[in-house]
């Protein structure tokens, strides 16, 4: 194992794909260990983990473990060790805990975007036929509709921009193999940033607030649109909305329905020796905003009881 460095350690990490990454710890007792560093993390781009690993190795008279390696587990949605913490010989868990308090919100944040990019990487080369995906059990027994980002966390968000503020489209999709509905419902959001300050720096990731503003029902086919009824938005507020995202995102039509060819594929092949799919009308479920009250009635916020 390495020497232990102490909980006074400083932590340096800089994250650069094209000369290398390297991650430097100076102790209080003078000793500078460095390391040339690789990132891993989960490829299954249906999986919604925020597990890195930063697999290590000595450089110059840094000592690493006996095979020269040594890894760090961590955890970038609670910026700290992957709990629990491997059990195996490659895992430094001192360094582990050393560098997550030692790295800076700046660093939790290139983590996370490196992160990412990783996951929408590996959604460019995925095999739908080897993937595994797991669908919320109201699809099978009452026939709702599935939002993209529940199957694949890390999917590029629909963002676009209109009356000065930035917007999002959650959309969903019925998979039903035997309906034949060519549908999405798009529900916006306004994203309102809301930034943290810890001890004077800003917060990442940065925080959203988010409420249903409008809906719409668009076919993927005819390329048209039936605005969701709702007493308090009006039809030319969601109308106003879809068109912006159109313009927002040229590629739009073809996204939407590549998405939901993939969505349809998984889920065909997951009911494969179940049960009949059900045959109603698929029903989209309206997004809870993550800062809103979880619909358990823990009385938790939704990002921090079932939306985890």
């Amino acid at each position: 194992m390495a020497n232990e460095p102490d909980a006074a350690s400083d932590v340096l990490l800089e994250i650069n794909p094209e000369t290398g990454s390297r991650l430097t710890v100076l102790s209080s007792d003078g000793r500078t260990d460095q390391y040339s560093v690789s990132f891993h993390a989960c490829q299954s781009p249906t999986c919604g983990c925020f597990s890195v690993e930063l697999v290590c190795t000595p450089l110059g008279d840094s000592k690493g473990v006996d095979t020269g390696t040594c890894i760090i587990a961590l955890d970038i949605r609670e910026r700290g060790p992957q709990q629990p913490l491997r059990d195996a010989e490659q895992t430094d868990i001192t360094l582990t805990r050393v560098v997550a308090d030692g790295l800076t919100s700046e660093n939790w944040h290139q983590l996370r975007a490196w992160l990412v990019a990783d996951k929408r990487q590996s959604m460019e080369n995925m095999d739908l036929d080897s993937l595994e995906a797991h669908f919320p059990s109201g699809v099978m027994t009452d026939g709702m509709m599935v939002a993209y980002d529940e199957i694949f966390p890390f999917a590029e968000p629909l963002t676009f921009s209109a009356d000065g503020q930035s917007w999002c489209a959650d959309d969903q999709y019925c998979v039903q193999p035997d309906c034949t509905c060519t549908e999405a419902v798009l529900s916006f959001f306004s994203l309102e940033e809301r930034k943290t300050i810890e001890n004077g720096q800003e917060k990442f990731p940065v925080d959203h607030s988010v409420s249903v503003v409008a809906a719409v029902r668009y076919d993927i086919r005819g390329r048209s649109m039936k605005v969701e009824d709702s007493p308090s938005v009006s039809s030319s507020t969601a109308r106003r909305l879809m068109t912006a995202l159109e313009e927002g995102c040229l590629d739009f039509p073809e996204v939407v329905a590549e998405r939901r060819r993939q969505l349809r594929h998984l889920y065909r092949r997951s009911i494969k020796g179940n049960v009949k799919p059900h045959s109603r009308p698929a029903v989209a479920t309206p997004k809870i905003g993550r800062n809103q009250p979880c619909p358990c009635g823990s009385g938790k916020k939704f990002k921090r009881c079932c939306g985890r």
